[in-house]
């Protein structure tokens, strides 16, 4: 699309035809300016050629957010996870002073559910 390059997946069957029609469709929907719709169709499961892209979009973008932590913080509820810690300590007298989440074990939880992108120092998350 004009100076811009990027990956999108479709069939193996789509013809030239087809594809020239897609690039068309992605010129209007201005995809070269929406770093977020990039970076969806260029998910290995998408595939650009379904029907409508822009309803695929919005039902499977979650977000952006301005780090994987952040990202993850969200997802995996460690806010809930860390109260439930404390909870838990609480109640036998124990006295826990910091928690840290193991964000490389949660973002392999979640990975089943979401897909979570680094692009330029930010995360944009995906359902899956």
């Amino acid at each position: 699309m004009g100076d811009w390059y990027f990956t999108v997946h479709v069939p193996g069957t789509s013809g030239s035809a087809q594809i020239a029609e897609l690039t068309e469709t992605l010129t209007e929907l201005a995809a070269d300016r929406d770093t977020a719709l990039r970076i969806f169709l260029g998910l290995p499961h998408v595939n650009a050629m379904s029907g409508d892209i822009m309803e695929d979009f919005h039902l499977q973008y979650i977000g952006v957010y301005s780090s994987v932590e952040d990202a993850l913080h969200e997802l995996a509820e460690v806010d809930e996870r860390e109260r439930d810690v404390i909870e838990y300590a609480e109640e036998r007298q124990l006295i826990i002073e910091q928690v840290t989440p193991d964000y490389d074990a949660l973002r392999e939880q979640i990975a089943d559910g979401f897909d979570l992108v680094e692009h330029e120092g930010r995360a944009y998350v995906f359902s899956k």
